[in-house]
């Protein structure tokens, strides 16, 4: 029972050798495409993040005047100046420290005098510039019509 193993002693084939080399090559390639990528996606995640930020500037925003001229209305009765001066009370509650929360709202304190009444109801028209400056240059007009009930 004697088997002999059979040593081939010419070295490494030639179709061997080259399929070697090209995985070397595919991967080195790999890892440098993906090396490469993975900034740029690093890159979008930020403009994504910069943009998400902004549109959650605006929902408060949004929100925070909403909820000031509502409760502006409750408190007014009717009357027009009872009305500016609930408004003003009101914004007051999103100030700390002397400064808004939303510094947009400070453009608010000049648009009051848009306040007309209409067939018995407050109707106020904002308009508002929301800028922001940094890794992402942002201008946004934001226009907005409230109306009482």
């Amino acid at each position: 029972m004697g088997s002999k193993l059979f040593l081939d002693k010419r070295g490494v084939s030639i179709p061997i050798a080259i399929f070697v080399v090209l995985m070397v090559i595919l991967i080195t390639t790999s890892l440098f495409y993906f090396s490469t990528r993975e900034k740029n996606l690093n890159e979008v995640l930020d403009d994504v993040l910069v943009l998400d930020n902004f549109k959650l500037k605006v929902a408060f925003l949004d929100y925070y005047l909403e909820n000031v001229f509502e409760k502006s209305v409750e408190r007014a009765g009717g009357g027009y100046e009872s009305f500016i001066n609930a408004y003003f009370d009101e914004l007051e509650n999103y100030k700390v420290d002397g400064v808004y929360l939303v510094a947009e709202l400070e453009q608010v304190e000049n648009q009051i005098s848009n306040l007309e009444i209409v067939e018995g109801k407050f109707v106020l028209e904002l308009e508002l510039e929301m800028v922001q400056d940094g890794e992402m240059n942002i201008r946004y007009n934001y226009v907005r019509v409230f109306e009482s009930r």
